[in-house]
């Protein structure tokens, strides 16, 4: 496995999660294929590190990529904010990298991206029940739009609501191609 995420700013967040103790303990609550996780684990040699992700290749990914560190990763799958919930344990580091990465962009055809067409999918958990495609034909109009201006900070999305509820009548929108000419065309 190549990995196809390169961790960014890896100094600058090594200078500022020094760890303060011998034997510390990090949660990456996003890990994604390991990348921050292993530059940690090669500069702390008594470090420890929980890495939580919830997509399930993500996790395989990372299993291999950190293979190498032992006893000394412990992976936990599912979403950070519910591991934190549920935890008791202390921690001495935390890490959260927001943001999606290359291998969903690119090669993990759930439709991330516009570049392709693939379908409208958009989980980073696989076994979640509601895709995009769900959201985009099921919702009401209204329901759509605020979504939209909500959190795509969209000025237009009462317009582009209209035209996907007008889209969506003709035929269910299932890729990322027709989702974004509706767009486009609204």
């Amino acid at each position: 496995m190549e990995p196809v995420h390169r961790p960014v700013l890896v100094d600058e967040v090594l200078a500022l999660l020094e760890p303060r103790t011998s034997h510390p303990v990090l949660v990456d609550a996003t890990l994604g294929e390991g990348g921050h996780s292993a530059c940690f684990l090669q500069a702390h040699p008594g470090l420890r590190v929980i890495g939580v992700d919830v997509d399930g290749v993500m996790m395989a990914r990372a299993r291999e990529r950190l293979a190498g560190f032992g006893d000394r990763v412990h992976y936990q799958p599912g979403w950070f904010d519910l591991f934190f919930e549920g935890s008791d344990e202390s921690f001495d580091l935390i890490l959260i990298d927001l943001g999606i990465s290359m291998y969903h962009l690119s090669l993990a055809e759930r439709g991330f991206s516009f570049r392709a067409d693939e379908s409208l999918d958009m989980r980073l958990d696989a076994d979640g029940e509601t895709t995009a495609a769900d959201i985009v034909n099921d919702m009401s109009e209204v329901e759509l739009a605020n979504l939209i201006y909500e959190f795509g900070e969209e000025r237009y999305s009462r317009r582009i609501a209209a035209r996907i509820v007008s889209d969506r009548a003709d035929s269910r929108i299932t890729t990322t191609k027709q989702l974004a000419d509706t767009v486009w065309r609204s």
